[in-house]
């Protein structure tokens, strides 16, 4: 037996070798169609997982979050254009490094 992860659960499962596995593929697909996984092993160490499958995943529909999430204001347009008000408003680096008028080292 083995511990090994499957999806989001920790679950014990058989081990068979690779030759086992090609022996008796009939009876392991039965086992992994009721559920029971079964790692196939080579040298002792799993190599592959055979497991049921569970069909294929559901399509993305488009506008799926629509009305449940909300943006934080800082993410908007209009705090976009503010935000580049404001740069535009600042002094200019020549400014900025400029000693106020009067002013000696």
């Amino acid at each position: 037996m083995l511990k090994v992860a499957i999806g989001k659960t920790l679950a014990f499962v058989r081990g068979v070798d690779v030759l086992q596995a090609q022996l008796h593929l009939e009876e392991l697909v039965e086992e992994a169609e009721r559920g029971e996984a079964v790692a196939i092993e080579r040298d002792g160490e799993p190599v592959a997982m055979l497991v049921r499958y569970r069909g294929g995943v559901a399509p993305r529909r488009l506008g799926g979050w629509e009305g449940k999430v909300r943006m934080a204001p800082t993410s908007t347009r209009e705090s976009v254009a503010s935000s580049r008000r404001a740069r535009s408003s600042r002094p200019s680096e020549a400014a900025v490094g400029a000693r106020p008028p009067g002013l000696t080292r």
